[in-house]
């Protein structure tokens, strides 16, 4: 918005649709699910493990980590 690319309008609309949850509760339903959990491997697994379990198939799942390697977070 600052660089007058966005609307407010827009931007508000866009801000509307992000719906951040401490539960998995309406998974079924999301386009894309960031995970945003402790740094730490096995609890990541664990959390995108449950996660697989209640999206959709076609659902894009993100992971915001920045110390762990997605591969090493894929890995079982």
């Amino acid at each position: 918005m600052k660089s007058g690319r966005q609307s407010q309008q827009k931007a508000d609309a866009i801000l509307a649709r992000i719906r951040p949850q401490l539960d998995d509760a309406g998974f079924d339903a999301a386009d894309v699910v960031i995970e945003a959990v402790v740094e730490n491997l096995g609890i990541k697994r664990r959390v995108l493990a449950e996660l697989e379990d209640c999206v959709r198939s076609d659902t894009v799942i993100a992971s915001n980590t920045s110390s762990l390697r997605i591969d090493d977070i894929a890995t079982p």
